[in-house]
């Protein structure tokens, strides 16, 4: 870690984990980039060029695209059309895939790449976190400290190059399904985290969420996984929002296909 170029900031972080189905904490030394011309007011290529959809553009497609009328369908390829780029398709609300380089794709079929990804990825060692109902592989990285006072429920917690991997083992309540457990989570916190979007199977469970803590804006990537006997497992990213696609994702996909529930 450059402390020339990354700001330290002791936080407890509240993190809604889709695994976990709890919001737990842990003490980290959360780097913050430094990165110059780039700041909260900075707009995408598809905001300076569309001046009538400045930050609503999300929120329009959010109202239409559940519609089914004609004059709905309409407005929602038109907003569609406008985006061109991997910036514009984020801001826009479509989620960016566990694949490097990162890329989003809109209703229509186009998908775009990020700029920047195709610089080879750094080679990773991984360990494998094992329990008599589940499996997964995760980055080898160093330990979090976790404080005097640790969550036992956190079973893996590991940092590096800015981006924060957490295992939680928990358990379900009883004639609660996951998906009910994590919504009532997601209830309880109220606006403290900003969910975008979520995905409910049967045994298994995905968010993507923001927190803000201070002046940093901080991105969650969460899956949960159901096992036997109700007990069910959290795997959760974070990272500085604006460097979570560099940080994070290019491990996501690799550490998620790996999970073996038994």
């Amino acid at each position: 870690m450059n402390k020339k170029i990354l700001l330290a900031l002791s936080v407890v972080i509240f993190v809604v984990a889709a695994g976990a189905g709890a919001y737990f904490y842990f003490r980290e030394q959360l780097p913050v980039a430094e990165k110059a011309g780039e700041t909260a007011g900075e707009k995408t290529q598809l905001q300076l060029d569309n001046p009538a959809i400045q930050i609503t553009v999300a929120e329009q497609l959010q109202e239409c695209l559940p519609k089914s009328d004609m004059a709905s369908k309409e407005r929602c390829d038109s907003l569609i059309k406008q985006i061109v780029d991997f910036d514009s398709c984020v801001a826009a609300g479509f989620p960016a895939d566990g694949s490097y380089p990162s890329r989003c794709a809109v209703p229509d079929g186009r998908s775009f790449a990020q700029k920047g990804g195709e610089e080879p990825r750094r080679e990773q060692k991984y360990a494998i976190f094992k329990t008599d109902n589940f499996e997964i592989k995760y980055p080898d990285w160093p330990n979090i400290d976790q404080g005097e006072a640790p969550d036992s429920k956190i079973k893996i917690a590991v940092a590096d190059g800015g981006c924060n991997l957490i295992i939680k083992e928990d358990a379900l309540p009883e004639n609660v399904t996951l998906k009910d457990h994590v919504e009532k989570v997601i209830g309880d916190l109220g606006g403290a985290v900003k969910i975008s979007q979520k995905i409910f199977q049967t045994n298994t469970a995905y968010l993507d969420g923001e927190i803000t803590v201070g002046s940093a804006a901080l991105r969650n990537v969460s899956y949960s996984y159901l096992a036997k006997n109700n007990i069910f497992y959290g795997i959760a990213f974070v990272a500085e929002k604006n460097s979570f696609d560099k940080a994070c994702q290019p491990f996501i996909k690799e550490v998620t296909e790996s999970a073996l529930v038994k």
